[in-house]
């Protein structure tokens, strides 16, 4: 399980990615409001602005990683042929 954990929070390197980490702990995060909202009263639960905030966080960390991904290989090209 934790070498599961290792590859989904890793990059391309295999060194921990921010943005990964941030992404996926803003997921929990969502989840979490999600589930507190759905029980609690409405008095008691976050309010809307900051769960649109950790979802814009979450989105933007998610597309962060995809652009690097694909930069990433083509840093990569040069350095094989050298």
């Amino acid at each position: 399980m934790k070498k599961f954990f290792k590859s989904m929070l890793s990059d391309e390197r295999g060194t921990y990615s921010h943005k990964r980490v941030i992404g996926f702990l803003c997921a929990i995060i969502l989840c979490t409001c999600l589930i507190i909202t759905s029980i609690v009263p409405k008095e008691f639960t976050p309010p809307e602005t900051l769960i649109n905030a950790v979802l814009t966080l979450a989105g933007m960390c998610i597309l962060g990683t995809s652009i690097d991904k694909f930069s990433f290989k083509e840093k990569l090209k040069p350095e094989e042929n050298a």
